[in-house]
Parts: structure tokens; sequence; C-alpha cells
């Protein structure tokens, strides 16, 4: 038996935007003949009132990238339906391709936190699978991450929330001495972004310092 390719990609923003059709076809067709089983995990967005229809666009986006169907991880609030949440989880672990995409990394979080997402998305990479994350979803798998909204949009002041850590559940971190952490960098301008150009939404670097690795445990090996 052919052993699976195992891909990680983390695209900006734009991850649904016509330059990118390419490279999701281009992932599609690494892990094997069609059919393709592929999910999308809904999440970071699952706060906003259109989050139904982003979802449709996503899916018909994707769909048509990849020649293929797509499923829809439904995963929107924190403390909701067990039963949602547990389906949400097997759709990933059955899939051979989960994307995430736009929305807020912290809302996403604080979500996931409930659930053993990270674990989930380690064990795809171990054995076999493709997880493509961009947008809000690609910001949160590093150490830490940007509260995005929060400082944008309330005026909170610069700071890291927790991440995922997900390089670091896949033994990443095990060539470093000492450990390096990794932050995964909010989404930068993309060709085709005109309609919300974002060439000027930088974070100011006074006063910002590198996520700490004090109190977190170094992977020695990829999570089961």
């Amino acid at each position: 038996m052919t052993e699976r390719p195992r891909l990680l990609t983390l695209m900006g923003s734009g991850e649904t935007a016509p330059t990118m059709a390419k490279v999701h076809r281009l992932v599609a067709e690494r892990l094997g003949p069609a059919p393709v089983d592929v999910v999308l995990l809904d999440t970071p967005y699952g706060f906003q009132e259109n989050a139904d229809e982003i979802s449709r666009r996503a899916v018909g986006y994707l769909g048509r990238s990849m020649g293929m169907p797509v499923q829809v991880a439904s995963w929107r609030v924190l403390g909701g339906d067990l039963w949602l949440r547990e389906r949400a989880l097997e759709l990933v672990r059955g899939a051979d391709l989960v994307f995430a995409g736009p929305g807020s990394p912290t809302y996403a979080l604080r979500v996931w936190q409930e659930g053993c997402l990270g674990d989930v998305l380690a064990g795809k990479l171990t054995r076999g699978g493709a997880v493509t994350f961009g947008s809000a979803a690609a910001a949160c798998l590093g150490i830490a991450t940007v509260p995005v909204y929060e400082i944008y949009k309330v005026g909170a002041d610069p700071h890291w929330v927790p991440g995922l850590d997900l390089l670091a559940g896949l033994g990443l971190w095990t060539r470093c001495e000492p450990p390096l952490p990794v932050s995964v960098p909010s989404p930068r301008p993309h060709r085709g972004a005109s309609r919300y150009p974002c060439r000027r939404c930088t974070l100011r670097c006074s006063g910002w310092r590198a996520p700490s690795t004090q109190g977190w445990t170094r992977a020695t090996s990829p999570r089961q």
C-alpha cells in the first residue's frame, strides 16, 4: 500500500481568491486519484450572521477548484451541542483534506479549546492527509496568535494569545536547541484584494516581544 503524503499548506488572506484555485487543486492531486474526501471546518467565522452564506461560497469555490464535493464540518459555538462537536471532529478526522479559513483567530481558538482539534490535525499529518489553513485559521496553528479583531476593532493593546502549537505537536521543535517557538503571522495582502485593501493594515512593532516558551512543554514526539 502506497504511503499517503502529509501536506500542511498555510495561506494568507485570499485563500478563496481565483488566483489560489490552482494551489487547492494541486494539493488535492497530491493526495491521489479522485475522489478525495474534502471537509470545510467553519469555526473561525461561526460567530458571523452570514456564516451559512460564507460556507456556501467556500463549498462552491473549493468544489470548482478541486472538482469534487465538499462537506461542512459545522462547529461554530463554545458550549454548543456535544453531538455536533463530535460529529465535526469525526468528519475532520476521517477527511483526506481539511480546509479552514477566514474569521477570527481568537474566536476559533476559544471554541476549539473544548475539543482536541490540535491532536486530530497532528494525527492526520502524522498518518497521512492534508491540512490547508488560510487567513485566521492559519494564524491559529503556531505557539501564539494575534487577536486581530480585538486590536483593530476594539483598540486593545497588542498582545499574544496561545495558539494550537501544531508544529510542536508534530515534533518540529526537536532539531532546535533551545526549542524554537513558531508563531504564524497575520495575513498579508493578496492579489485581487482591491475590495478590501489591507496593504496598510500592519501592527506597530514597539512594545512587542516574541512569544515566551515558559510554561510550554517541548514536544519530543508527534501526538497520537
